[in-house]
């Protein structure tokens, strides 16, 4: 997930080919149990994520194991789990 979440940042919305008019957003699907084994390397691509401006949607799948803190901490505002 870490490197999914820099590879958006760095190349999807990349700086030069951002246009100021126009919103970044991502709609993130995840099964939720592929966090790395040091979710703070995690959080701080989260941290990035947020920071750089880019809005996420983010969709848990799965039937078990998800980890709802970390999809939330992920998505933008509001933030709502159901």
């Amino acid at each position: 997930m870490v490197d999914g979440l820099k590879l958006m940042r760095t190349q999807v919305f990349h700086p030069s080919d951002n246009r100021p008019d126009v919103p970044n957003t991502a709609i993130i699907i995840t099964d939720g149990g592929q966090f790395p084994p040091k979710p703070l390397l995690l959080q701080e691509e989260i941290r990035e994520v947020k920071e750089s401006g880019i809005t996420t949607l983010v969709v848990g799948i799965t039937t078990k194991d998800l980890d709802v803190n970390t999809i939330v901490s992920l998505s933008s505002p509001p933030q709502k789990v159901c």
